[in-house]
């Protein structure tokens, strides 16, 4: 409750500073560099996440779950790819181990030690869902886009086994007509 108007700033500075990168992704530089867009976009709440985890002092703050949120629910937009979403994961790991540095080097109780530890264990292993996820998703793009392309070699081939059937076809009338 004390730092609900500090928060609050923060929260819009977050979506501020996320609209300049939303009209940078329709210019021709953003429509070439699209992939570090995706990796940029999630890392701006991660900051401001992180900043809200530092302000309370707390290694055991629940705030942690929003840098989990920002991985999960833009990996699954985005779809990214295997060392985009290691990048994402290990920014996301940096940012929150600076933001609880401070507070870790001081005494803690063991329930906040304990929570730390927890939130850590949940930030690695979503952070290996995200990765595991995008390694297998790029296999099913990779396979389908071959099946693809199988699919349209053999729509060609068909296609001129049948002008080639066509073609017989006018022959042996034209023969028959003769």
């Amino acid at each position: 409750p004390l730092l609900i108007e500090q928060f609050f700033i923060w929260r819009v500075m977050s979506t501020a500073c996320l609209i300049p990168v939303l009209f940078i992704a329709y210019t021709r530089w953003g429509k070439r560099n699209y992939r570090l867009l995706t990796v940029v976009v999630p890392m701006i709440p991660a900051f401001f996440i992180s900043l809200m985890i530092r302000a309370t002092q707390d290694p055991s703050s629940g705030y942690y779950a929003g840098l989990t949120l920002c991985l999960v629910a833009l990996a699954l937009m985005f779809h990214w790819t295997f060392l985009e979403s290691i990048a994402a994961v290990i920014t996301v790991l940096t940012l929150y181990i600076s933001a609880v540095y401070e507070p870790l080097t001081h005494s803690l109780s063991s329930v906040q030690v304990g929570n730390f530890v927890n939130n850590c264990v949940f930030i690695i292993l979503n952070s290996v869902v995200i990765v595991s996820a995008s390694f297998y998703h790029r296999n099913i793009r990779v396979k389908e886009f071959l099946t693809r392309m199988e699919v349209d070699q053999k729509r060609q081939e068909v296609s001129q086994q049948n002008e080639e059937l066509t073609f017989t076809l006018a022959q042996l009338r034209e023969t028959e007509h003769q």
